[in-house]
């Protein structure tokens, strides 16, 4: 099984999975306007963010986010300093 490419990519974050992950889609040159979902934590719908990619599966990809470089309206601070830790 080849290694996954773990060089951080900028994507724009959709919608949002039922277990709180950002859903983006990553385009696939071979098919204009398609392509495979990436499943992002700790992205909002909404956003743009530098993410990683750490899963690999046949239908989907797993990432997580690196840096949010758009937030949404509704990220808000959180109010535990360790919360994220």
């Amino acid at each position: 099984m080849a290694r996954i490419d773990q060089t951080p990519f900028e994507i724009r974050i959709t919608d949002l999975t039922h277990d709180g992950r950002g859903v983006a889609r990553r385009a696939d040159p071979k098919v204009p306007g398609a392509g495979k979902a990436i499943f992002v934590a700790g992205a909002l719908p909404g956003e743009t963010v530098i993410a990683q990619q750490t899963a690999r599966h046949r239908n989907f990809d797993e990432a997580r986010t690196l840096e949010v470089l758009e937030p949404s309206p509704e990220r808000v601070v959180a109010r535990c300093p360790h919360f994220g830790t």
